[in-house]
């Protein structure tokens, strides 16, 4: 079983870290401890992305933007990538975050969670007092959630459109891959631990 359908057996995500989230099956809790026995093992940055994602804990969030920063500053470096703004790759790293729901704007906070469409709030529709009628929300596409494209992409790193695309989205793509790649080595571990260790074969 993947990580993404054994996790899907569970029935609600943690609000804290503190916090046990109830499930199905042959899962009864999802605690703290099931956490850092299962992330035992895992890097720093996969064991950052599970907590934030799937524990929503708020004290991993800045050193997750810190540590993937670090991580993809690196890489620029040794792949000698020209960089005019100095702020690029924080930006492109937070947008990076919001667009994979791994966190959200909160004013100028930055929390766990998925991000919710400033139109619609998150109800996939909007009402029409006009027409009293509800009508799929144009902005995010119905989905709830902020539509990124290339423009929105281009515009929360501070960049024209133009080179945003020639330049930054191939690079965008690679570092998407690079996080999702982390969260699943980390949701491995959980796995492979916490629901085959402690709860039995799965």
């Amino acid at each position: 079983m993947g990580p993404g359908k054994a996790l899907a057996r569970l029935t609600a995500k943690i609000l804290n870290y503190g916090q046990c989230t109830p499930g199905t099956l042959a899962i009864a809790k999802f605690t703290q401890d099931d956490v850092a026995f299962g992330l035992a093992g895992a890097t720093r940055l996969e064991s950052l992305i599970v907590r934030v994602k799937w524990t929503a804990d708020r004290s991993s969030v800045k050193p997750l933007c810190n540590e993937l920063v670090r991580e993809f500053e690196l890489y620029a470096k040794r792949k000698r990538w020209y960089i005019k703004r100095k702020d690029v790759i924080k930006r492109m790293t937070v947008a990076m975050l919001l667009e994979l729901e791994i966190v959200r704007r909160v004013g100028r906070r930055i929390l766990p969670g998925p991000e919710v469409c400033g139109k619609c709030k998150g109800r996939k529709h909007r009402f029409s007092k006009q027409k009293s009628m509800w009508f799929p929300c144009v902005k995010c596409k119905s989905t709830g959630r902020p539509f990124w494209d290339e423009e929105a992409r281009a515009k929360y790193c501070r960049m024209r459109t133009a080179r945003w695309r020639d330049t930054w989205s191939p690079r965008y793509r690679l570092f998407g891959s690079f996080v999702a790649k982390r969260e699943a080595r980390g949701l491995e571990h959980v796995i492979k631990r916490c629901l085959r260790g402690s709860y039995g074969p799965v």
